[in-house]
């Protein structure tokens, strides 16, 4: 199953889930081979963010840019990169991103701007005061289920990132290196 919907997912995005030798990449080897359980519940959950989410895609795909690079995780900035460009993140925005200035970022709208920072706030401090709160809201037409929608999905790359990181997973081979501050 996460092989047939990832790897849909995968050439959309303009990569395969799949290495030249067969093996998985990114952190499906952990979520299949490893503990098939609980990744199975986790490919749900990302399922769900993926194809469920209210949302809108350009929004969610700035916060998993911010985890991704405030996490330095080179495989998760190599996958969503090339979405948030296809959802129409501009990229001097994912630039910006990358080199962590996330006040005031070139070329983001204002709804960007707010979920961009709100992504740092609560990574950085594990809370989210009520401006950033509010702004974050405001970002989203004041819909609380929009804003669940999006802490779900960064909360959820977070979880990602660990295991990338903790697995030390590689880059595609003809992938660039995405150099994070």
């Amino acid at each position: 199953q996460i092989i047939e919907s990832r790897g849909k997912t995968g050439k959309v995005s303009g990569f395969d889930i799949k290495d030249n030798d067969g093996s998985l990449r990114g952190p499906w080897n952990a979520m299949i081979s490893s503990s098939p359980e609980i990744g199975a519940c986790i490919e749900r959950l990302a399922h769900a963010c993926r194809h469920n989410n209210s949302c809108p895609a350009e929004l969610y795909e700035c916060g998993i840019l911010v985890i991704a690079a405030k996490k330095r995780s080179n495989f998760e900035w190599f996958a969503h990169e090339k979405i948030a460009l296809k959802v129409g993140v501009q990229p001097e925005t994912i630039d910006d991103i990358r080199q962590l200035r996330f006040h005031n970022p070139r070329g983001a709208s204002d709804a960007q701007k707010a979920l961009i920072l709100y992504t740092d706030e609560l990574d950085r401090t594990h809370r989210i005061s009520d401006s950033t709160h509010s702004a974050a809201l405001a970002a989203l037409n004041h819909s609380e289920k929009k804003l669940v929608d999006f802490v779900w999905t960064i909360g959820l790359y977070s979880q990602i990132a660990f295991i990338l990181n903790a697995f030390n997973v590689p880059l595609p081979k003809d992938a660039p290196n995405p150099s994070f501050l």
